[in-house]
């Protein structure tokens, strides 16, 4: 038998599978073997029991001799048509001749199934199920040299890969069916559905085409995760009500209580007590009504950079001195959210972040804009990570790594609530012994507030836009003139007929105030004292002086402070508009050397 007697060896065993003719050749392309279909094909090229092909160049040769093939590589024998496939193998090249029945429909489905999305495996059921086709998706899904699996016992291929149980049913079944399974590859999990379909001739066998579920596993356990806290949170808001009536009722009785003028230190010791645990069962009414997803603060246009850089006063004292705490903010990243809850959520990560680094480390915040769509706040830090199995159930309530009353498990699932409540998303990278970054998008909000636009000056024109200014003068015709000029430059003015007025007038308002205009000789609060209370109140904001007096000397009624600007009257109105656009250009650092450029009539205090 010579050259036909095979070899218990692997791909021998792959290779007598073949139902078409087939011959093995080694690396160096030297014949290594063939399979029974390919006897007739070696009589006719002149080889026997004795005579074997060299090498696979003058069997290919001996081939082209003996039949016509044409540039497709096709050629007839016996009635059939067949093509040549050569494939390179792990073990060397697996020559194949495939037969071709009419249009070349099989050649066709031959190559389509080799570039399937799905592992495709063909088993025989004659034949103790053993595999006799799979396409190459098969390795991939399973992590094995997809070749070397022909030949095997599905049950024995699906055992490697972890499916204990027999499939028997289900490859037996007369109807199409599907299994779902995790399996384990290269130490990670991937989920697979296994459709069987079943197609009965001369012989029995049945396709399993295999299809990689992994991404839809994971959005049906975020969608679970969803729901579960969707329910919990409509629970927390339910007991949160009721309990705010109970709280409400014991603060009322305590308080009618209090009233009672007989009652000795002690009793009141008491009250006091329970009025305090009602403030701290509110508190905790308020973060479980937070948990729940009911609004419990308005939402507003907020600027998440400045928001968040006001929270490192906060932030720092909570830091271990081995913690190097930066944060960089983009200005003007608008958000529409409740600035306790971005609060919050900043909080609770930071902390957590904070916790994870038992040793020291670093603790980055960035917060930007992303492609003039979303809002980013990044939070990366240095510390222990996580593994896949804690990352699955970080939002989960009540779940925490933490050690017994060292954490709640509440801090993360209300951080998420609070996420997606504003239409936001979070995702976590992290690896065990490598850190976390926790990635927060918000939609950007499409207006900006009144409080934080800035100043827009038009040296050209003069026109300014953004700005409000306070102007305080005594003389009723003088304010409504200075309102006048500073409005047709674009000015929103808040009027003061005094200094008491104005300085009412800036506590009530809620925005910005640009910069403050004040007459400096007024009755009962003059303008150098309004200036120093405004000052108090509103550091940031600039402050400009007009008199009809000399700012310093025996003439002047009221000494200005050194470095004061003084315009004198009566106003002018291009130097009104050009001093006002200099200072809201550059600042006060250097507009006293614009307001000597500007215009020569300005005094300036020295």
């Amino acid at each position: 038998m010579g050259m036909f007697k095979f070899k218990k060896k692997q791909e021998d065993i792959c290779l007598n599978m073949l139902e078409e003719p087939a011959l093995l050749f080694d690396e160096e392309g030297v014949f290594a073997n063939c399979n029974e279909a390919a006897r007739d094909f070696m009589y006719d090229l002149g080889y026997d029991d004795e005579k074997s092909p060299e090498t696979i160049q003058a069997f290919s040769s001996s081939l082209h001799a003996r039949f016509e093939v044409n540039g497709k590589n096709q050629f007839e024998y016996e009635n059939w048509k067949f093509t040549i496939s050569k494939r390179k193998t792990t073990t060397g090249t697996l020559f194949r001749l495939l037969p071709i029945k009419g249009d070349e429909t099989v050649t066709r489905l031959s190559l389509s199934l080799n570039i399937m999305p799905w592992g495709i495996m063909t088993v025989n059921l004659d034949d103790d199920n053993k595999i006799v086709y799979c396409n190459p998706m098969i390795g991939e899904f399973l992590g094995v040299d997809f070749e070397n699996i022909i030949g095997f016992s599905i049950d024995d291929v699906m055992r490697v890969c972890g499916v204990e149980e027999s499939l028997k049913k289900n490859i037996n079944d007369q109807s199409t069916s599907f299994y779902d399974h995790a399996i384990k590859v290269n130490d990670h999990i991937k989920w697979v559905r296994m459709h069987f379909v079943p197609f009965m001739g001369d012989y029995h066998y049945c396709m399993i085409v295999v299809q990689d579920t992994s991404h839809e596993k994971m959005k049906e356990s975020q969608f679970s995760q969803a729901q579960r806290l969707e329910a919990l949170g409509q629970l927390a808001g339910g007991v949160a009500h009721d309990f705010n009536n109970i709280l409400s009722i014991i603060d009322g009785y305590a308080r009618m209580v209090k009233k009672n003028s007989s009652l000795d230190e002690t009793t009141m010791n008491y009250l006091n007590h329970i009025s305090k645990a009602v403030e701290r069962g509110s508190g905790l009414t308020s973060r479980l009504l937070t948990f729940g997803r009911h609004k419990i603060s308005k939402d507003k246009i907020v600027d998440l950079g400045k928001l968040i850089k006001d929270q490192e006063a906060l932030i720092s004292p909570l830091m271990d001195a081995s913690i190097a705490l930066s944060i960089t903010v983009q200005e003007d990243v608008f958000i529409e959210a409740a600035p306790d809850s971005i609060c919050q959520i900043f909080l609770n990560l930071c902390i957590n972040s904070r916790d994870a680094m038992k040793n020291g480390g670093s603790l980055m915040v960035d917060v930007r804009k992303e492609e003039h769509e979303n809002a980013v706040l990044e939070i990366i830090d240095t510390g222990c990570g996580m593994s896949p199995e804690v990352k699955s159930k970080m939002f989960d309530p009540f779940f925490t790594t933490k050690g017994q009353g060292k954490g709640t498990g509440l801090g993360l699932s209300m951080a998420y609530s609070l996420i997606k409540d504003m239409n936001g998303s979070i995702d976590v990278v992290t690896a065990e012994s490598e850190g976390t970054a926790i990635r927060i998008s918000f939609p950007l909000s499409k207006e900006v507030p009144e409080d934080y636009k800035k100043p827009l000056v038009d040296m050209a024109t003069g026109t300014i836009s953004g700005v409000t200014a306070l102007v305080a003068e005594d003389e009723p015709e003088l304010l409504d003139l200075v309102t006048g000029m500073m409005e047709e430059i674009g000015v929103h003015v808040i009027k003061a007929y005094n200094g008491n007025e104005a300085l009412a007038l800036q506590e009530e308002y809620e925005g910005e105030i640009d910069f403050l205009l004040t007459d400096v000789v007024m009755p009962e609060l003059n303008g150098v004292r309004l200036a120093e209370l405004f000052s108090a109140c509103r550091p940031d904001s600039k402050v400009m002086f007009m008199s009809g007096y000399p700012a310093n000397g025996q003439m002047a009624r009221v000494p200005l402070p050194e470095g004061a600007f003084l315009m004198p009257k009566p106003i002018n109105f291009e130097n009104l508009k050009n001093v006002v656009a200099s200072l809201l250009n550059n600042g006060n650092d250097n507009a006293l050397s614009d307001v000597k450029k500007v215009t020569g009539e300005w005094k300036v205090a020295q």
